[in-house]
């Protein structure tokens, strides 16, 4: 599917609200939120963010300024007696989130006070729910993410694999004016669950943050080396050996037990080859779920029934100031998702020069394999991913192709490029609902 052309007839500038689950200079992966938000602030629109927090000792409702850009920020942890944590847990229980009635009420309220022309709702679920039961005049933009609605019970992901956020999801996108989708793949799944019709979706793109990329006073064959050297000198890995790497929260639905599964065939084909077998790192926290219990815990048994322990290296997590050396020192990024609506991580490495093994149902696949700028294989296929890692490890002209064409892509998902998209579906969003001054 191809984004919508969404159009407006008059072009000026907006006031938004920004309403998002976490905001802040000490919430990782914040920086490409921040970003988006100044870039629309420096377009002319007036870009205020609303968002939550949980700090016993902040007042219930809170003006700070982050960058220049207001945030109100709704403190869930404050007040309430026992009998709003009893409601909690029964809200928890039925909607999978304990704060909705909180939220729902805070939304209302600073909406009573603060008129907008539009409201950038992050999340289906349950941020645009949140919206679609909070009323006010000002249309709002879904912006669809991936777990708000996406249903994979099989790797128990996903707010629709429950009945009543399941409700929630169509009840927000339904009330939506635009739906934004982050890949093609995933405006094709909203279709297929006929969850919005395609004359509602549009495919923008998640932008990559200015930090992802290597420092302009570097060039990048140095910094891929300092990389190199801080994974060899962190985790004791040997720097002749080339480094296959997985970086994300460590949950079923990321498909990691297919890499795993795909390390003997990688270490028995390159030792036939008489060239050394590489390290394997598989970074970032573990998630505990119903069917699987830890998922690490879950991956190394894994590991070691496969026979490819010695040659896995689990290192939790990655603090967010390192990931971008992370990626950097890599020969090899794998991302074997089952079903995922972008993915950060691929495009983040695309920036450092480093090349991806991903499954064609990650979103991101969607848009860099048919620049040629990443290897897609089918999911659930260690076979696919053992012949491509291996391809890539010894045929040096596939991958110098590949790795320039990450590179190449990349610079077309910096903030810069991405925020005339945004821009064009904030008026389209607007013009949707109702004619904008002077038309």
């Amino acid at each position: 599917m191809q984004s919508q052309s969404i159009a407006s007839s008059r072009r000026g500038p907006l006031k938004v609200l920004y309403f998002i689950g976490s905001y802040g200079p000490d919430v990782m992966g914040n920086a490409s939120h921040e970003q988006t938000v100044l870039a629309m602030r420096e377009r002319g629109h007036e870009v205020e963010v609303l968002t939550q927090i949980t700090e016993p000792s902040v007042p219930r409702y809170t003006r700070v300024v982050y960058s220049g850009v207001p945030a109100y920020r709704v403190n869930l942890a404050a007040g309430g007696g026992r009998l709003s944590q009893i409601g909690g847990k029964l809200a928890n229980g039925l909607l999978k989130y304990e704060y909705m009635a909180t939220l729902l009420a805070a939304y209302r309220r600073h909406l009573r006070r603060h008129k907008y022309d539009l409201i950038h709702v992050e999340g289906a679920y349950p941020f645009g729910l949140v919206a679609a039961l909070g009323g006010g005049h000002a249309p709002y933009l879904a912006n669809v993410q991936g777990a708000d609605v996406i249903d994979l019970p099989e790797a128990d992901y996903g707010y629709r694999r429950f009945r009543l956020p399941r409700m929630g999801v169509s009840l927000a996108l339904r009330r939506a004016a635009l739906v934004r989708s982050i890949s093609p793949l995933l405006a094709d799944y909203l279709v297929k669950e006929h969850l919005a019709p395609s004359s509602k979706i549009a495919v923008v793109l998640r932008a990559l943050e200015n930090s992802a990329f290597p420092p302009v006073d570097v060039p990048l064959e140095r910094f891929r080396a300092e990389g190199r050297d801080f994974l060899s000198s962190k985790y004791g890995i040997g720097i002749p050996r080339p480094v296959v790497m997985l970086l994300s929260r460590l949950h079923p639905f990321k498909g990691v037990e297919y890499l795993v599964d795909a390390i003997p065939q990688i270490v028995a084909a390159q030792r036939e080859r008489g060239a050394e077998p590489p390290w394997f790192l598989v970074c970032g926290p573990s998630r505990s779920t119903e069917h699987y219990g830890d998922y690490r815990e879950f991956l190394k048994k894994r590991a070691e029934a496969a026979g490819a322990a010695s040659h896995v290296v689990f290192t939790g997590q990655v603090p967010h100031t390192e990931v971008r050396h992370h990626l950097a020192g890599a020969d090899i990024f794998v991302c074997p998702s089952i079903l995922e609506a972008q993915n950060k991580v691929v495009p983040e490495a695309c920036a450092v020069g480093t090349p991806s093994v991903a499954t064609e149902t990650t979103g991101i696949v969607s848009y860099l394999a048919p620049l040629d700028a990443c290897v897609s294989v089918p999911p659930r296929s260690a076979e696919s991913i053992a012949a491509e890692i291996t391809r890539l490890l010894n045929e040096p002209q596939h991958y110098k192709r590949v790795r320039q064409n990450a590179l190449d892509v990349a610079e077309t998902l910096r903030v810069e490029a991405i925020a005339p998209q945004l821009e064009e579906l904030w008026w389209g969003t607007v013009a949707r609902s109702r004619p904008l001054p002077g038309d």
